[in-house]
């Protein structure tokens, strides 16, 4: 886990993810990096991301309990979805079904 990734959503504490319990799914496709979290039920990209992630983002309804507390980030190594197991006791099915169709779109 990144550190400082972890910092951005846990407040500071890059260990209280891992304290809490958390679902992850990785996928071993080299994609151009980003990092996208939710946001008021929607997944939003961080500055500087590909538009073709932008896209498949931008094509997603809003869901705030589906979405909620993912993170998700790649880059050369593949890419990682994330979120605590009590954010939704199902999610990794979304977050795979996402990381899935995120390399898809970007060629991965």
């Amino acid at each position: 886990m990144n550190p400082q990734a972890a910092t951005a959503t846990t407040g500071g504490d890059p260990f209280a993810l891992r304290a809490r319990g958390v679902n992850e799914v990785h996928v071993e496709a080299a994609v151009a990096p980003f990092r996208a979290e939710e946001a008021n039920g929607r997944l939003i990209a961080e500055p500087g991301a590909v538009p073709e992630l932008e896209e498949v983002l931008a094509g997603l309804e809003p869901a705030p309990t589906v979405w909620q507390e993912l993170v998700v980030e790649g880059g050369p190594e593949g890419m990682l979805a994330r979120r605590p197991v009590t954010a939704h006791p199902q999610g990794y099915v979304y977050d795979f079904w996402l990381v899935a169709r995120i390399a898809e779109r970007l060629g991965a």
